[in-house]
């Protein structure tokens, strides 16, 4: 299917994200990566070319948005085309591996890619007669996923009423034939094609995380009570013995959710509940008691994963470890919780970092792939504290900030203790523009043109939405100390450094 719009929106979970492509492909590898995290935070490059231009400039803007299905971070991104319409290219924040569906400015559904944390998507989509293309590290898993049969999870809907009440065994009949009906064109393919484990475990795992999903999102809708025999649930079970591949389909956090809201989990509680709440924290650990009920369930000596994320969820994007009112009141919740409840190290990373940062530490260690490109790209600036400012020529609002601070600016430089970076690209501002305005605005200024890979890494990593933005890095540059800073407070930054660099010094 081929088409001419600019506008391309990726979505996953309900995590809007832009794809794009550059000029510069992306390497085409063969092997698939193995992972040693599920949950890894991490910048994925993925890049789009389509096969038509489309001259409709004003149809040039990306929108990226994007959600951690533990936390619920939900950040939002602002990109631009490539000149010649066709090509669109992103780094996309993920903390999990995940089926994204793609979409063009219309709401459209173009097509859908596997993407995993740190690794890489190169997508040609084919016009007319001739065959979509991919390359990168996730090349071979979505020529498979793309060729295979796709489940149709709308296929519950249509098949009952609106608001209509059914019954439970009818129910389940309903959802016995949509599988098998899946499940009959796969057994197919699978015997057809060489495929890749993963890839057969996510294609299994469609049906099963599709009747959970309904299942859980219209209990009460068929028949399901508080009463009802835990046997009913025996769908949901299903998703225990295959979570990682449950937790990669199209839009995981539906799952999650749905099971953070049923009524299994509310009967679970009673089970669990002691009611011996003398404060906060024990209050949050009496609700944490009700996901024990799932490691029964699946017959488990821990809570299975997505029960764990399920409980994360809740801590973060429900609000509990806000309520808790400090930041050691919420890190005590946090480490309580972890005994028992959360066991597996990468939710609770997750969870721990979320902590912090909402009680005030803006400021967060790099990984090592990061830290090492920021050092290659502002080698000269190494030793000296790191202000990054995201601009473009088309900005209003970037323009007046950089000719409002030029003298503050060059006071900062002067100390040479920071170095306050100005970063673009062809994408956002046009070169003659570029070397017309800063030679008239930003001559004393370090300003960097940047290719659009490196440009759109370097949103990446910082979740750059709407411009001006501006990111302070450390010295060494293995530490970001403030992802949003006001340059308002660059004096009182100045000030601060300052005073560190004395203390330093020996007497």
């Amino acid at each position: 299917m081929g088409f001419g719009i600019r506008l391309i929106s990726i979505v996953s979970g309900v995590m809007l994200l832009t794809s794009c492509t550059s000029t510069r492909s992306v390497s085409r590898h063969e092997s698939m990566p193995e992972r040693d995290r599920f949950f890894d935070h991490g910048i994925s490059e993925i890049s789009v070319r389509t096969g038509v231009a489309d001259k409709r400039s004003f149809m040039n803007i990306l929108h990226s948005v994007s959600d951690d299905i533990i936390t619920g971070d939900y950040y939002s991104t602002t990109l631009r085309s490539n000149p010649d319409s066709i090509s669109f290219l992103s780094w996309i924040p993920l903390s999990s591996p995940r089926i994204i569906p793609v979409r063009d400015v219309r709401g459209e559904e173009v097509m859908q890619v596997y993407m995993e944390p740190r690794y890489s998507l190169g997508v040609t989509k084919g016009v007319d007669s001739l065959p979509t293309e991919f390359s990168g590290d996730m090349a071979r898993i979505n020529r498979e996923l793309y060729a295979a049969p796709r489940f149709d999870f709308d296929a519950y809907d249509r098949a009952f009423e609106v608001d209509s009440v059914i019954s439970y065994d009818e129910a389940m009949t309903v959802c016995r034939e949509i599988e098998a009906e899946y499940n009959k064109k796969l057994d197919e393919y699978v015997a057809a094609n060489n495929l890749l484990p993963k890839s057969v475990g996510i294609l299994r795992a469609a049906p099963l995380y599709g009747t959970a999903r309904w299942m859980l999102e219209n209990e009460r809708r068929i028949g399901i009570t508080e009463i009802s025999p835990m046997e009913v649930y025996a769908p949901v079970k299903r998703i225990f013995d295959n979570e990682k591949a449950t937790l990669s389909q199209l839009y995981p956090a539906n799952i999650v959710r749905a099971l953070t809201g049923s009524i299994m989990l509310d009967r679970m509680a009673r089970m669990q509940m002691t009611w011996r709440k003398t404060d906060y924290v024990d209050a949050v650990l009496e609700y944490a008691k009700r996901y024990r009920g799932l490691a029964e369930m699946a017959g488990k000596d821990t809570i299975p994963l997505i029960g764990q994320v399920a409980l994360g969820r809740a801590l973060c994007a429900g609000g509990m470890l806000k309520r808790a009112g400090s930041l050691d009141d919420a890190l005590r919740i946090v480490d309580s919780v972890g005994h028992g409840y959360i066991t597996d190290p990468e939710i609770m990373e997750n969870v721990r970092r979320y902590c912090r940062r909402i009680y005030g530490e803006r400021g967060y260690d790099l990984s090592e792939e990061d830290a090492a490109f920021l050092r290659q790209l502002f080698s000269q600036y190494r030793g000296k504290t790191l202000i990054l400012d995201f601009w473009g020529y088309y900005c209003p609002p970037c323009r007046k900030e950089i000719e409002k601070g030029g003298e503050l600016r060059r006071q900062a430089n002067a100390t040479g203790d920071v170095a306050i970076v100005f970063v673009t690209d062809p994408w956002v501002t046009d070169r003659a523009l570029y070397d017309r305005y800063t030679s008239e605005h930003m001559q004393s200024d370090y300003t960097h043109y940047l290719d659009r890979r490196d440009y759109a890494r370097l949103e990446g990593m910082f979740i750059v939405g709407v411009i001006p933005r501006h990111v302070v890095i450390d010295a060494d540059m293995g530490r970001v100390i403030d992802i949003d800073f006001d340059m308002d407070k660059l004096t009182e930054l100045l000030w601060t450094i300052k005073a560190k660099k004395e203390a330093d010094i020996p007497r």
